[in-house]
Formats: C-alpha cells, sequence, structure tokens
C-alpha cells in the first residue's frame, strides 16, 4: 500500500482494511511517517537592515521532515519527551529511528501514569535496551512478564511513598533482585504495608515486633542495595539496617523517630563498622518525640571509616547535641569532606548563652578551613538556631532585625558563605521597634537569594523616613531594591510603624509587589496614611509613578465596613491614589 494511498484514506475517512499482520505494521509505521512529517522546523529569514529600520519582519516557514534533521537535533527534541512516548512515536519506522530510540532509553523511568497496557505492548521491544531503570512498586509485577526480561539491565531504583531504593542487579535476574531488595527492607520494619499493598512474593515473612532484632542477626546480608532514601524510620529499624547492607553507600531518612528502647546487638557494630561502605548520610528529625543521641553517634561511628559527606537536620525540644559532642562524633571520620548540619530547639525551661554556643564551635576542629563557618541565632521567642552556612534546608526561625544578634564562629557577616538558599518567607523581628535601615535591606538581598519572596516585619517604619523621602524626590538617593520580594505582609503585625513616606519607601524598594494589604492597620491611622498619600500625590508627579504599579488594594476588612459616610468619603480619594488597581471591598 502507497504512502499516497493512506494519506487519501486517512483525509477522507475510508476504512483502511486489514488483512494481514505484515499490513497492519505497515500501515502503523505509515501513519507514524504521516505524523512525524507533521513536524516542520520553522526557519526565520530576517533581514537585518529591515530590522534595523524598524521593518515589518516576514518569517517564511519551511517544513522539513525530521527525517532530514541531523541526530543531534532528534536527540534534542527527544529529550524533550517522556520516554514512553519517543517509543510509542519512533520505534519501528526505521534502523535510523531505533537507534535514537535504544539510546535514548537506556536509563528508563516509568511514570505512574503509564499503564498496564502500554508495558505489555512495547516492553517487549525495547527491554534489551534498558540498562538502568526506575519504576513505582505498583509497577513491578507488569513490568516484568518473566523473570529475565531485561537481559542488560544493571541497576534498577523502586520507588514508594515511603522510601526509594537504587539496587544493582544480580545474577539471579532483576526482578528476584528487588523481591530480595523490598524483603531485606521488610525485615526492618520499613516495607511491610507496602507488601500487604502488593502481590509480591516475599518468601512468606512476617515479623513480629519483639522478634525483629532476633531476625536481623540470622538474616542474610543484602548485597545489593547501594542508595536508599526514607521518609520516616524508627531509630531500632535504621540499627537493624545497617546489619543488612553492607554495601550501602547513600543512606537518607527524612524523619528519624524515636524508639523507647534501641537494642544494639552484640557484634552488629563490629560487623557494620568492618564492612559499611557507606560515604553519604542524610539524617532528619522532628520536634515530635524524643531521639537518643546515641543512636546517631553509633551511626557515625560505624561508618567513621567511609563518611565523605554527613547531614544532619535535627529539631528537638532541648538542645541534646552541642559543639563540643558533636566534634567528639565527627572528628574520627578523616575521609569526611562535606558537613552540613541544622539544629533547632526551644529555651523556655533553661537558659542559654548565645556567647557560650559561640564558643563550642571556635575549637581547632572548627576553625578548620575544612569546615563551613556556623551561625548561631536566639530570637524573641527564645527559638534558637545553629546552622553550617549556606544553608540549604527549610528553618522555623523569626530573624532579629538587628544584625549584632548574629553570631558567626569566623568570618564576618559580609561573607559570601552566608545565605539562606531555599528560604522564600522571611520574617524578621525588632524588640525594641527598630527602624528599618538601608544596611538592613542591603543584608535581606544579599542573604536571601531564593526567588518569589514573603517578607515579614513587625515594624515597617524607615531611619529617618522624611528625609529620604526628601533626597529621592531631589533625585539625590540611590535606594537598595529588593527585587525577589514579591509580596509584603503588612498584615501579621498590623502595619505597625507604616507611614505615608515610609510606605513609598517601601514600594521603591520593591518594584515587584503589587498588592498593598492594609486591612489590619487601625482605622484612624488609615485615614491619616490617606490624606498623606493624597497630599504628597499632589505635591510630586513622581510620587504617582509608584502608586500607579499597584493593582489592587485591600484598605476594609469587609463591605459593611465602608458604609459610613466618612469612609465613603475616602473612596475618591483612595482610587485617586491607587488610580490602577482593584479596590477591593471598596
Amino acid at each position: 500500500m502507497s504512502l499516497s494511498t493512506v494519506i487519501h484514506k486517512e483525509n477522507s475517512g475510508v476504512e483502511i482494511k486489514r488483512t494481514s499482520s505484515a499490513q497492519r505494521d505497515e500501515e502503523n509505521i505509515i501513519r507514524k511517517r504521516l505524523r512525524i512529517n507533521s513536524i516542520a522546523t520553522v526557519v526565520s529569514s530576517v533581514n537585518k537592515d529591515d530590522v534595523d529600520r524598524g521593518h515589518q519582519i516576514n518569517t517564511h516557514i519551511a517544513a522539513r521532515k525530521l527525517e532530514l534533521l541531523p541526530n543531534e537535533i532528534l536527540y534534542l527534541i527527544v529529550s524533550h519527551l517522556h520516554v514512553s512516548h519517543i517509543v510509542q512515536a519512533f520505534h519501528g519506522l526505521n534502523q535510523r529511528f531505533n537507534s535514537i530510540v535504544f539510546q535514548s532509553i537506556r536509563n528508563f523511568k516509568i511514570s505512574n501514569y503509564v499503564s498496564r497496557v502500554w508495558l505489555l505492548d512495547y516492553m517487549s521491544r525495547i527491554a534489551d535496551a534498558i540498562v538502568n531503570m526506575s519504576l513505582g512498586v505498583d509497577s513491578l509485577s507488569h513490568a516484568f512478564p518473566c523473570e529475565n526480561f531485561y537481559r542488560n539491565l544493571t541497576s534498577m531504583v523502586l520507588r514508594h511513598a515511603r522510601f526509594a531504593v537504587e539496587f544493582n542487579v544480580e545474577n539471579d535476574g532483576a526482578f528476584a533482585t528487588a523481591v530480595t531488595c523490598l524483603n531485606t527492607l521488610t525485615q526492618c520494619g520499613l516495607t511491610a504495608e507496602c507488601f500487604r499493598q502488593s502481590n509480591l512474593r516475599n518468601n512468606g515473612i512476617v515479623l513480629k515486633s519483639d522478634d525483629q532484632s532476633y531476625t536481623i542477626l540470622r538474616a542474610q546480608p543484602c548485597l545489593a542495595i547501594k542508595r536508599l532514601g526514607i521518609l520516616h524510620c524508627s531509630e531500632q529499624d535504621l540499627v537493624d539496617l545497617c546489619g543488612l547492607v553492607p554495601n550501602l553507600t547513600s543512606l537518607r531518612v527524612g524523619v528519624l523517630e524515636g524508639s523507647s528502647n534501641v537494642s544494639f546487638q552484640n557484634g552488629l557494630f563490629d560487623v557494620v563498622s568492618r564492612f559499611g561502605s557507606l560515604t553519604r548520610l542524610h539524617l532528619g528529625t522532628s520536634a515530635i518525640g524524643g531521639i537518643h543521641i546515641d543512636v546517631i553517634e553509633w551511626l557515625i561511628r560505624c561508618y567513621q571509616s567511609s563518611l565523605e559527606q554527613v547531614t544532619l537536620v535535627i529539631s528537638s525540644a532541648d538542645p541534646f547535641l552541642d559543639g563540643y559532642h558533636l566534634q567528639k562524633i565527627l572528628e574520627p571520620c578523616q575521609k569526611l569532606k562535606k558537613l552540613s548540619f541544622k539544629f533547632e530547639f526551644d529555651e523556655e525551661d533553661i537558659s542559654v548563652d548565645i556567647n557560650d554556643l559561640c564558643r563550642q564551635f571556635q575549637s581547632e576542629w572548627w576553625l578548620n578551613a575544612l569546615r563551613a563557618p556556623v551561625l548561631i541565632l536566639r530570637d524573641h521567642n527564645d527559638h534558637v538556631f545553629i546552622g553550617s552556612i549556606p544553608l540549604y534546608f527549610p528553618v522555623n526561625m523569626i530573624f532579629p532585625t538587628d544584625l549584632n544578634l548574629w553570631r558567626l564562629n569566623k568570618g564576618q557577616l559580609d561573607s559570601s558563605m552566608l545565605r539562606f538558599t531555599d528560604l522564600k518567607s522571611i520574617h524578621f523581628y525588632s524588640n525594641n521597634k527598630q527602624a528599618i535601615t538601608f544596611d538592613l535591606l542591603r543584608f535581606i538581598d544579599r542573604v536571601f537569594p531564593s526567588c518569589n519572596q514573603t517578607l515579614t516585619l513587625n515594624y515597617w517604619k524607615f531611619d529617618s523616613p522624611q528625609k529620604l523621602f526628601t533626597q529621592w524626590i531631589n533625585s539625590t538617593l540611590t535606594i537598595p531594591t529588593l527585587n525577589r520580594v514579591a509580596f509584603l505582609d503588612m498584615k501579621t503585625y498590623a502595619c505597625n510603624g507604616l507611614d505615608a513616606m515610609s510606605l513609598i519607601l517601601w514600594l521603591l524598594v520593591v518594584p515587584n509587589v503589587k498588592v498593598l494589604d492594609l486591612e489590619s492597620m487601625e482605622n484612624a491611622d488609615k485615614v491619616i496614611l490617606i490624606k498623606t498619600l493624597d497630599q504628597l500625590l499632589s505635591e510630586s508627579d513622581r510620587v504617582k509613578s509608584i502608586l500607579d504599579r499597584i493593582e489592587k488594594v485591600h484598605i476594609w476588612k469587609s463591605r459593611h465596613e465602608t458604609q459610613t459616610r466618612s469612609k465613603r468619603n475616602l473612596y475618591q480619594i483612595i482610587s485617586n491614589i491607587f488610580s490602577n488597581a482593584n479596590l477591593g471591598n471598596l
């Protein structure tokens, strides 16, 4: 059947008669080529002289078949597609496209939306090209129609809501290795729920909680597992896990949960420390539930000969780990290259000397150039933060506006290392209504580099706002800008300290803020603010250009608040001040 015949019948809606399997395959290939031919590259022919003269540009669109494109372009195109779409669209067209498909699916990820029907239809055609595979536990059974299906598969990643495990495929096959790995995690109490929800074979092992440690000592180690990430894990499960995965190189525990009585079996430490090869360790805790420091200490001691990167993200009700103790635990790790940590605790029932905390991190070991600087802070709620910088983790901290309260164990506050890289909600507090300074603004801009920030302050007044405003009007003032701030949270502290000149200065500082929320401001202060803004607007056109940028203003909490005559009289003034804004409940 010719290509033109298929085109004619496709366009006319005539059903193509299928008389044989070979003819159906031919028709499928022709249809794929029809789809490919419909994809064109756009080539714009632009005359530079026309551009320079501002003339209208004529764009010529030239259709090019994908088959005429070089491989580099084709690889660029398929890099933007999911592997299942690559296979479905291009496999079977010709030898060249098959080669591109096979090269593109060496690292194959089976997403959750890939159906069982798709796997059964396509996997047999591409199985031998897959070298590394990632899939959900629920997809495991129908991704393996037979035991030795992926002959060239060397590693796999199994994903679940509670964990992700990467392992090497051993001689007994990928499916058997996967079941062995899951069975090992089940013996540690980590995946029992996963097995109950699946139809996988797990050798029928059912453990009682009291028998877990007893069984661990007699279980066969799993040599295949090399990387493991767990959302939640108890201290006992973590200890038992270390005895069963001697080739584990990377371990990440999102939240380590306390166990009432952790059992360290005799001989387990010797086994783990002798054969353990862990190089990366990430441990997190929550403030709920007590964590035993001896578990963290035991774990690091087990792998002190191999650890290269250690990350500790610890929240607790008390400061159970200090700088002296942390140094004692980590100093024997001779291969340690990177240490990142964050400790947060509340000192409600204790008295903590910030200077003493800083001294804990000023030993020769901590001051070594290999160790990152350590920042120590305490907010007005007596919440204490201690962390290495730069900090890459979320932090529940209200920062002091007084920069003298920011303590580093080494270096100065202008260090390029001082950064909270992912923090988007930035909250500052002044105990004594300290006015905003340009130095503080420059500090915020440098220390908080993330985009789409929300800035919260408990006191919004600038230092000498009238002087700064006059200098700006006279074009003699350079104002620092916070271009990454998208929203000012003035509602939390009822716009405390905000006056008309300070508001205009803030709008100059945060040019990307489009919404103002003044609802929480006292009504008397609102009236003063509105009338002062109206006066400033009448005195300078520069003020109008700033206020016209605002797209929405919240003044009153509800519509019925605007029903009094005095407030209705303010409507015309406000609409004149914010001429381009939606005025909410007004």
